[in-house]
């Protein structure tokens, strides 16, 4: 019985999975992606998310209404999904509801420059591409360079232009991206001193009207737990309920409230 509804748990998420990546790689209405999204939420992985002391969580949409409403494009792969890796006992992988997220602030936002600590399998810098507006200047950043990625997400970024950089955060020269930064997603390294690192290299390249994400607000990393913790002590921060996302804007059109 154990073994059926494991099973039949795996079939419940590549169902919604599906469904979604279909609706995502056709770039379907806000309430399609949003109802996958809740479904996931409430049914598979995302349903045993551990929330961490601090921050109270809101919705996404509260804090950019326009969120619900939004057209956008999603992608992930079938293997972690299937394999159980989207949970909150793994590693941290970008799960398939903040991907959605992700995607949604892109589409809401309409940056015209992206930047990204910590690229890793470029899921989530290819999603942040996929719904960025044309001519949109996009940079990840780690310290290696996978040798093979999803032949999916390398024709994203060919086609989009992502410049990927191979480097160390903590020794990267960032003066030429300062203050030119619309939006910011820090998922590199997980240390305190890194996650500091990286907050304040992000702080010095954000836009006037810019927006951070952090991700990884959970137990599983307190570092980045105490981090932004203390952070939200001297700056507004908001973390996205059932998700593991913080989100630090100056966006205009962001509910600041």
């Amino acid at each position: 019985m154990k073994t059926t509804c494991t099973e039949l748990g795996r079939l419940l998420k590549v169902t919604t999975f599906i469904l979604a990546r279909y609706l995502g790689l056709t770039g379907r209405s806000g309430e399609s992606w949003q109802f996958f999204a809740d479904l996931y939420s409430r049914y598979c992985a995302d349903r045993a998310l551990r929330v961490p002391e601090g921050m109270v969580p809101i919705e996404g949409s509260t804090l950019f209404p326009e969120l619900r409403k939004a057209s956008l494009f999603f992608y992930a792969p079938f293997g972690p999904l299937w394999s159980g890796q989207f949970n909150a006992q793994s590693p941290s992988l970008v799960s398939p509801r903040e991907l959605w997220m992700l995607g949604g602030m892109v589409k809401v936002l309409q940056p015209g420059s992206i930047f990204e600590f910590g690229t890793y399998h470029g899921w989530t810098t290819a999603n942040l591409a996929m719904n960025a507006p044309e001519g949109c200047n996009i940079h990840t950043m780690d310290q290696q360079r996978l040798p093979h990625l999803d032949p999916w997400i390398e024709r994203v970024f060919r086609e989009r232009s992502v410049v990927q950089l191979t480097a160390d955060s903590r020794e990267y020269d960032y003066e030429t991206h300062r203050g030119k930064m619309d939006l910011i997603f820090i998922d590199g390294d997980h240390s305190r001193a890194g996650v500091e690192n990286d907050t304040m290299a992000a702080l010095r390249m954000l836009s006037e009207n810019g927006t951070i994400v952090w991700h990884d607000y959970n137990p599983e990393h307190e570092h980045v737990v105490a981090y932004l913790n203390s952070m939200a002590s001297e700056r507004k921060l908001f973390f996205i309920k059932n998700t593991r996302l913080v989100v630090y804007s100056q966006a205009a059109g962001a509910n600041a409230s």
